[in-house]
């Protein structure tokens, strides 16, 4: 995810391959947003110095560094928690027991940050109304080719198509032939 962001970033920044086109400062502010800046491109000129591919490159080495340090930061942290939780011991507490609500805890505290970032960022987003219209177009598209209600099923063959004049069987599960989109024993095979 963090290697797509990157990629959405320069697009936007870095749009050509000529350094004329692009808008190093407005890269960086939008780096910085999302995660400390890598030193190759802390500084606008340093930027300048690199070829696009390279600097994808550096930003590509960044993101799987970064997700690495963060990695092992958490494991550090449910480490520490494991070396400190025999000292419970001696306090008459189960050892296990104090680890899993001690886990529990810092998961909850996670998924409080999760969900605020989200909360405070979600009000934030604009719609581009070209990508939007695009967007339905897709899903339209997509709602032609599939077969009933889920969308689990796209791609998938009914059981039986019914043959001009009448003569196959439509199966109970198949998409029913009046055209609504239900299933037969849904629709017109419910009489049935």
């Amino acid at each position: 995810m963090l290697r797509q962001e990157f990629g959405r970033v320069m697009s936007q920044f870095l749009p050509g391959r000529h350094a004329d086109d692009w808008n190093a400062e407005g890269l960086i502010d939008d780096l910085g947003q999302i995660c400390d800046l890598p030193p190759e491109l802390s500084h606008e000129d340093q930027v300048y110095r690199y070829s696009r591919e390279q600097v994808e490159g550096i930003l590509s080495d960044h993101a799987e560094s970064a997700c690495v340090a963060r990695e092992e930061e958490h494991l550090t942290a449910m480490e520490n928690l494991r070396t400190g939780i025999g000292l419970h011991a001696y306090g008459q507490r189960n050892p296990l027991d104090m680890y899993r609500a001690e886990g529990q805890k810092m998961f909850f505290e996670l998924q409080n940050r999760i969900q605020r970032d989200v909360v405070r960022t979600l009000f934030h987003v604009t719609v581009d109304p070209v990508q939007a219209d695009a967007v339905t177009r897709n899903a339209t598209r997509g709602r032609r080719n599939s077969v009933g209600d889920s969308p689990m099923k796209a791609g998938t063959a009914p059981t039986a198509t019914p043959q001009p004049g009448g003569t196959g069987k439509v199966g109970r599960n198949a998409s029913c032939p009046c055209g609504s989109g239900r299933k037969y024993k849904r629709c017109c095979g419910k009489a049935a």
